[in-house]
């Protein structure tokens, strides 16, 4: 089948690959060459789209449900792991102990703005602090930007809202670096401590809550994902 039309359409796109796709009792396969490159910017839909998988998921024969609430759990309870590095049930199995399923990156859409540690919650951004206090960012209404401190004990207190993503974010890195200078070193992703092998309290902390520690683990690591597992504990509490 040779595509030599391009087309913007996703549907047109989908409809002229279906016609290849049609059953015979003598047809094994289908090659398609596109000419027209619409294959750059168009993919079909299939079990990855429909169950939310990973797009290079290999079920092998899995039940593709039960891989789907498997994946929604990875994502729910242990945010580091990048599901999308997830090719094989073999991999699903391994990837809450192999650290190379890891990401630690934080969301692309802070990195130009922020040198700290933010991470993605439900419904916005966290920046964990010490003494149990942590700094959140969310939309509101209005489409601009709320920043808050909060604490386990005192709640949330309102700090101010920008207009943008990016000025929410600077606003609540000033506020830290003026407000609790001590924590800078801590959530800063450069701080030299981060490089270090995780502390005793640390293992002690993933142990009770029931995660591996991965070889190559780093101190920084291990503090972001305890980080993420307070913020998720804190948000089941408050709903």
């Amino acid at each position: 089948m040779i595509m030599a039309r391009p087309t913007r359409s996703k549907l047109l796109y989908a409809q002229m690959i279906g016609r290849g796709t049609r059953l015979h009792p003598d047809k094994r396969d289908l090659m398609v060459i596109d000419v027209g490159d619409n294959s750059r910017t168009h993919q079909l839909p299939g079990l990855h789209s429909l169950f939310n998988l990973p797009i290079n998921m290999n079920l092998s024969g899995g039940n593709a449900l039960e891989i789907e609430r498997e994946i929604e759990r990875l994502n729910r309870t242990q945010r580091w792991i990048d599901t999308s590095r997830i090719h094989t049930l073999e991999d699903l199995k391994l990837a809450a102990e192999r650290i190379e399923f890891f990401n630690f990156d934080g969301p692309a859409e802070l990195r130009p703005y922020t040198q700290n540690t933010w991470h993605g919650v439900p419904g916005g951004y966290c920046l964990s602090l010490p003494d149990g206090e942590w700094i959140s960012i969310e939309p509101n209404l209005l489409d601009t930007w709320d920043v808050q401190l909060s604490t386990v004990a005192e709640g949330a207190k309102r700090l101010g809202s920008e207009d943008s993503l990016a000025a929410a974010v600077q606003f609540a890195d000033g506020f830290v670096a003026i407000n609790r200078p001590d924590a800078r070193r801590l959530v800063e992703r450069s701080a030299r401590w981060r490089d270090e092998l995780p502390s005793d309290k640390q293992k002690e902390v993933l142990a009770r809550n029931k995660i591996p520690l991965p070889a190559g683990l780093t101190r920084g690591q291990a503090a972001q994902m305890i980080s993420q597992l307070v913020s998720a504990k804190t948000l089941r509490g408050s709903r």
